[in-house]
Formats: C-alpha cells, structure tokens, sequence
C-alpha cells in the first residue's frame, strides 16, 4: 500500500528565511532566493492556521526563531496524483538560547520570574507553530511531530544550545564551560489546547501566569524528555 504521509525534517536553514514574505507562495509559485521550499511548505501550513484561521498578524509569522530552529513537515497524499506533497502539519524546535534579563520581560507577556517549574538557570527548548491544516485534523499529527521533535532532540542533546552548536560549526574549539541541556521542553500553549499538550505529557506552570499573544490566551507548560544521546 502506497504511503499517505511522510515526514521531512528541515535543519536550521539560517537567515535567508527571513526574507520570506506573506502572503506564503503556492506550490505553482516561483520559490525565489536561498529560502529553502521545504520552510515554504512549513509556512503554507502555518498561513492557513494562524494567519487565515485564526487571524493573527502575517507580518509577526516570520521571525528570528526561525532561521536557528529545526522545522518538520507532514506531507499528505494528493487525492488526484496519488503523490506525498501536500503540507500538512508541522512543528518548530527552537534551541535553547540565553536568558534575557527575567526582570525586562513584559508585563503583558509571561511571568517567567514566577515559574514554578524552571529553576531560572537551566537551558530548555521550545517547541512551536504546531499546527495542522483543518482539512487533516483528526489523524494525530500533533501527536505524531511532537513526538518526532522530542525524540530528535534526546537523540542529539549536544546541539539543543544555541552556543553549542554554533561553536561545533564555526569550529571554535573547546566548549567547556557551556551549559548541557537535560531535557527540558517548554510549550507556550494556546489554552483552548491546554488539554491536548497535557496528554502528551506536559504540566501547567500556575506561576507563568496566563497572557494574551495574537489575541490568543496562552499558559506556559513543560516537559522533560529522555535523553538518548
């Protein structure tokens, strides 16, 4: 039996992402620059789900997350060819990265200083844009990327910090000194899906505090993951 999705993982495709622009092209469209077509189809699933969807802003969908994070996309058969190339779900894995200054963080945004599940000190990733096109829901792809973005990062722990993996690349010698990561993995959930990530294994922090993104309400919540690396 032919296959009716696969999954394609893009590694951090850098800053050249940060020249797409909205509206997303379509799959007839000229793909322009160095932006990878895998980010393109990543971003066609987040346009239909954020931007069209759920109406938040085109212009905020793109941002510097992007270029360091690792992006997975679910391609769907086309019910017309029979081939594996509609997008239609994804994730983002956004590395682990220093803190900014927990005393400058937005009144209006979430209350890190209250955490009461991360120690202030720890590295952890994020995981993001979850997303599934309204057409495909109900198959468990949420489920299946989330996954898939846990168990890619237990396996390559090493690269989860952002000065790490910068340092490996640019050959900078030794990293000592560096913070490891131990798993953590923080979600900034929309509360209508608070249910859904607590399933995948996920707690509420109470002390993050409930804000307002998009016009979205969101909580902070965490996980640890096993590392297998």
């Amino acid at each position: 039996m032919a296959p009716t999705h696969q999954i394609s993982l893009l590694q951090p495709p850098g800053a050249s992402v940060l020249n797409a622009r909205m509206p997303i092209l379509t799959a007839n469209s000229e793909k322009g620059g160095e932006i990878p077509p895998l980010f393109h189809s990543a971003l066609n699933v987040r346009t239909l789900v954020f931007v069209n969807e759920q109406h938040c802003s085109a212009a905020e969908e793109v941002d510097a997350d992007d270029a360091v994070s690792w992006h997975w996309v679910i391609f769907c058969a086309s019910p017309s060819t029979g081939e594996v190339d509609i997008p239609a779900a994804t994730i983002r894995l956004v590395p682990a990265q220093p803190h900014p200054d927990i005393e400058d963080q937005k009144a209006d945004g979430p209350d890190y200083v209250g955490s009461e599940i991360w120690n202030h000190k720890e590295p952890y990733v994020k995981i993001g844009r979850v997303s599934t096109v309204k057409d495909f829901r109900g198959r468990g792809y949420g489920k299946v990327l989330v996954e898939a973005a846990s168990e890619w990062a237990g396996k390559n722990a090493g690269s989860m910090v952002l000065e790490a993996r910068q340092g490996l690349e640019e050959d900078k010698g030794t990293l000592r000194g560096l913070p490891k990561w131990k798993g953590l993995v923080l979600a900034h959930a929309q509360v209508s899906v608070e249910g859904w990530y607590s399933k995948l294994g996920f707690e509420r922090d109470g002390g993050m505090g409930m804000w307002v993104e998009e016009g979205i309400e969101h909580v902070g919540m965490w996980k640890r993951v096993r590392l297998l690396s």
